[in-house]
Parts: C-alpha cells; structure tokens; sequence
C-alpha cells in the first residue's frame, strides 16, 4: 500500500451522519457495514491521510433532520434528552466506523459538537441543561469529549494519539462575549481533558466564523478590543509557530484561496503556522459543480481542484516559496452526497455517488510535485 499523503484529507462530514441512519436498525446493519467499508476502500486509493466527519446532528428540526435528531451520543424517553445516560446503539456504531478507518489506514478526526446543528439536546433535556454554551452544559461537553476519546482508543490503543475537532462553525456574531467564550471553552477541554491523551498538533480548529481559538493557542497578547489577555507562548513550538491544525472553510477553487489570501495576507503562507487547512465546507464561489440539492453549495470541478491544491502546495510546501507553512492541506467534501426527499436531506456516502475523478486528480497533482 503507498503511504498515505498528509496534505489530503477526506471532510466526509456526513459520512457518520449517512451510517447513523442507514446502520441504525441491526435487521439492515450487515448490509450496510459491507456497503460503508467498499467506500472505505475506495478512500485507500486516494492516499488520504485522515477523514473529517460530524459525530452526531440534532437540531430538533422537524422535517430537514428529523432522521438524525435521536441518533445521538445520549438517550431520548419521554421526550427529552437524558444527558447522564449514554445511548449505547450510538456508540456501537460509532466503534464500528473507527474500526473501519483503521483497516484501511484512514486516520478518523471525529467532530464532536456543532454550533447551531447541536443545540437540540441542550435546550431539551432531563438535566435542567438550557442552551449549547451555558455553563451548565459545559459538564457535558467534557464528559462527550471524555467519551470519544475512550471509545477511540478502545480501538486503536492506548497510547495512540487521536485527531480531534471540538467545534465545527462556532459563531460568536458579533457578540464579544461569545468571541471570548469560544476561545475559553477549546482551552478549557484541552486542559481538561485532550492535553492527557493527544498532541496539541492533532487538535483541530474550525476558524471559519470565529478565531478567538486560534489566539488562544497564539503567543500571548492582549484582546484588541476589551484588552483581556489571550494566548500562552506554552502552546507554541519552541521556534514560535502555532502547532494546532487551523482549518477554513469554503475553499475549492484556486481563485477562492487567492480572495482568502487577499483578505489575510500570509495565512497559507504564514511563518506562524506550522500546518493550515483549507476545506471545501461551505464553497459557494466559483465551483463550476454545484452539486447540492438546493445549489447553494458549489464546488470545484476535478480540473479545477486540481489547479487549486497545486497553488496551495506552491505557497505551502515548496521551498522555493520563501514564509511557506510546514504543510497546506486540501480538505475534500464530496457536495454531490445529498438527496432532498419530502424535505429532508439525506447523506449518501455509498461509494457510487462520490465524484472520484476530483480526488485521482489532486492526487495526481501531488505525485508530480513531489513524488518524481
């Protein structure tokens, strides 16, 4: 088998969304254990070097997601979430689709909360838990980052170092507080929790709407605005880069990196990264693929990604690139995975319904950059 290729994630965000629902009923599971692990197999040929995706979906919309609202870490009676009680059923396939990964030597990086699209069993509950960011409520962030972590190395091992995504999309929406408070509660789970089983190089940061992690992990400084101090120089390498992986979203296009690029000088290319990364969650821009149900998402085409990655690997991890980062990584999101069905959008991550053309192609951008 060739060696995987680091600069090449997989952001199948709703891959575990799609197994939830389909392996859910252990009448079908068998079936769909076979029909997950051909997609599987079909990742290996790619050369990925990890796979992203969302742990659990409940919004407590009635119709959009309404397959996925009680498939989640705890259990659901009488109505209400019970947040001291794990849902067994969950974690089972959830150490099922690890396993998956590690037979075929995709690395997982699980993403265990989401802002908006996670707030259901934060506001109804048996726990007296009322919104996703209460203080309350942060018990049981701990105790789910806790839980994952367990059932991660309960497959690999127990020295094994996992990836791990806290927050997908956290918005503070102009609220200084909230900005504040997103950046407090990623410290907080690392030192409670992450910092006794990983490296601070495998805690992935979803900078997208709000960047008040990454300053957290920064070189110490006061906030701009209230003068509250951010940031440790404990957490940088001894050469003084940032060492947690930053990823942004809404990136497919090469012309989409270049308007990131415009707007913050130096973030591929920034001596204070030692690794960034660019997924296509969320491209809406210049993708001539506009692949979701409802055209809001599009994304790139398997020439274009191609073109894309090439610019970001020139600017990344060439040394002719003078101020390049130690790694750029592309993270693909197959768009074409959904179907609108009376209202509801249902994940298809079979391996029938993925663009592969798009991932040959960026692989073969890296071979002839760096492998000949």
């Amino acid at each position: 088998m060739l060696p995987k290729i680091k600069n090449i994630h997989f952001d199948h965000l709703g891959m575990f969304l799609w197994f939830l629902r389909v392996a859910w009923s252990p009448a079908t599971r068998p079936l769909w254990v076979l029909e997950a692990k051909n997609t599987f197999r079909h990742m290996r040929n790619y050369r990925g070097y990890a796979n992203s995706f969302f742990m659990w979906l409940s919004d407590g919309n009635a119709i959009e997601h309404r397959h996925l609202n009680h498939k989640t870490p705890w259990e659901f009676r009488d109505g209400k979430f019970d947040l001291n009680v794990w849902n067994e059923r969950y974690w089972h396939l959830f150490k099922l689709f690890l396993q998956m990964h590690k037979k075929v030597g995709i690395r997982p990086i699980p993403c265990v909360m989401m802002d908006r699209y996670g707030y259901s069993p934060f506001r109804n509950n048996h726990n007296g838990v009322d919104g996703f960011w209460s203080n309350l409520a942060y018990m049981y962030h701990r105790a789910l980052v806790e839980r994952t972590i367990i059932a991660i190395k309960e497959v690999y091992s127990a020295d094994y170092k996992p990836h791990i995504k806290l927050y997908n999309e956290a918005a503070h929406w102009g609220d200084h507080n909230k900005f504040h408070l997103i950046g407090d509660r990623h410290v907080q789970l690392w030192e409670d929790v992450l910092k006794k089983h990983t490296i601070l190089e495998h805690l992935v940061i979803d900078g997208s709407h709000c960047e008040a992690s990454f300053g957290e992990f920064d070189r110490e400084k006061n906030c701009h605005i209230c003068g509250r101090k951010m940031g440790n120089d404990n957490y940088l390498s001894p050469d003084g880069k940032r060492r947690f992986l930053p990823e942004y979203h809404g990136l497919s296009t090469k012309r989409s990196f270049e308007e990131l690029w415009a707007c913050e000088p130096g973030v591929f290319g920034s001596l204070n990264w030692k690794q960034v990364k660019g997924s296509e969650d969320g491209a809406g821009l210049h993708g001539e693929l506009g692949h979701s149900p409802d055209g809001n998402f599009r994304i790139s085409t398997a020439g274009q990604i191609k073109e894309a990655v090439k610019y970001v690997w020139k600017n990344t991890d060439l040394d002719t690139y003078p101020g390049r980062a130690k790694t750029g990584i592309i993270g693909m999101f197959p768009m074409e995975n959904f179907d609108i069905i009376e209202g509801q959008w249902l994940e298809n991550y079979t391996a029938d319904r993925i663009d592969w053309e798009r991932y040959k192609k960026v692989r073969e951008a890296y071979v002839a950059m760096f492998e000949k």
